[in-house]
């Protein structure tokens, strides 16, 4: 497989999410930031096989309820000696980039637990582009009861990521999650994870006014789909920013075309989120479908 029809394959990887397996590198709640480090400089001395990679996404049940067929993908990309090269560079720039955030260690130690180095996003490794949605929204002036929203936004999967490292419905992994971030926190995850994002823009625009609810893709059990203005706040920050941060990464304008359809929002944004919807009008300003490419999925409530 040439380089071309590698990075399309990512690309096809990088619609169907963030995947992870619990790992066995330390305790989450009381992990130190030397036990952190010592984990990470373990993992940067690794130079990863493509089984290695392809084991993140079979060994969890969670991810082989949606997206069962993406491992095959991966172990046929990865045979490629200069693919399997670009994949263990990019897991060690994540790891490094876990290493300078600023995050408490039992934190840092659950992304690592996750294994969200070995899982491509296209430009960079689920666990870097976490890390740089995180940095976003924080830059844009949001506590951290916003940011971690960025931190974890795939983690359940969502409509269109469908590796569920993690599962909405299950209370066991729903409290490993608020452990982490908070209760308020985790149920704004569990909501990105689960809701229509077409009709949460569109939804929108068609009122002139914040939705007060979501529709979700598929059931779930005990989330109450109705939106507070705190909850769509948050929810909105989070898709631009997630939209956004490729093109913080790379700089190439192109990687802005995700974000033509949150256009509808920009009224409701903090400043930094209208800047960056203002920079998705200049890279496209004569664009004319802003829902291209954005498909509804049936609603489930």
């Amino acid at each position: 497989m040439d380089r071309r029809a590698f990075l399309q394959l990512l690309s096809y990887v990088s619609i169907v999410g963030c995947a992870g397996s619990k790992g066995n590198d330390g305790e989450e709640g009381t992990a130190t930031e030397a036990e952190v480090n010592a984990t990470i400089e373990r993992r940067i001395a690794e130079n990863l096989d493509a089984d290695t990679f392809v084991a993140v996404l079979t060994s969890n049940p969670n991810i082989l309820r949606r997206a069962a067929a993406v491992a095959g993908g991966y172990r046929a990309a990865l045979q490629n000696a200069a693919a399997l090269d670009e994949f263990n560079q990019r897991r060690v720039r994540a790891l490094q980039r876990l290493r300078a955030a600023d995050l408490e260690p039992k934190v840092k130690m659950f992304m690592l637990n996750l294994q969200l180095e070995k899982v491509d996003h296209s430009v960079a490794m689920c666990m870097d582009h976490f890390v740089g949605v995180y940095e976003i929204l924080r830059q844009w002036g949001h506590p951290d009861e916003v940011a971690f929203v960025g931190l974890f936004h795939a983690i359940y999967g969502t409509e269109y990521n469908v590796i569920d490292l993690l599962d909405y419905n299950s209370p066991a992994d729903r409290a490993r999650v608020a452990r982490m971030v908070g209760a308020k926190t985790d149920r704004w995850i569990a909501l990105y994870g689960l809701m229509n994002a077409c009709h949460f823009a569109f939804g929108t625009r068609d009122a002139g006014a914040p939705v007060t609810r979501v529709d979700f893709f598929e059931p779930a059990r005990g989330i109450s789909n109705e939106l507070s203005r705190e909850d769509f706040s948050a929810l909105a920050e989070l898709q631009v920013a997630n939209a956004y941060e490729p093109y913080v990464a790379t700089g190439q304008s192109r990687e802005l075309g995700i974000a033509r359809k949150l256009i509808p929002l920009r009224d409701y944004l903090s400043s930094g989120g209208k800047a960056a919807i203002d920079d998705v009008l200049e890279a496209f300003p004569t664009s004319s479908n802003e829902e291209s490419g954005c498909v509804a999925a049936p609603s489930a409530q």
